[in-house]
């Protein structure tokens, strides 16, 4: 099925299983960017985008929002391309308190 999952090619070393990352995402047909923003506080906040890689007109826009103690990768990753390969325009960005961490 093409819209399945890609948690399924997921493995214990990569979420990408045995394809690079530009592997991966050339597979499902994505485009993902990543890029860094300045809050009021002059804090570089870590930012992701995903979106379907055609001319299609979007669905809509999905702002994801990682939990307390996580970021935006792994599992919230592979969900953003999930919900990016149905159609929609997908952004996360990192917390302030995260911002420490360059995910």
């Amino acid at each position: 099925m093409a819209s399945s999952h890609p948690i399924h090619q997921a493995n214990e070393n990569s979420p990408y299983g045995d394809l690079t990352r530009e592997e991966f995402y050339k597979k499902h047909q994505i485009l993902h960017k990543e890029s860094f923003m300045l809050n009021k506080k002059s804090m570089k906040i870590f930012t992701q985008s995903w979106q379907p890689d055609s001319t299609a007109r979007l669905k809509g826009l999905v702002g994801m929002v990682h939990g307390y103690s996580s970021e935006s990768s792994w599992l919230f990753e592979l969900n953003a391309v999930a919900i990016a390969k149905a159609g929609y325009f997908v952004c996360a960005r990192s917390e302030e308190r995260r911002v420490g961490k360059e995910c």
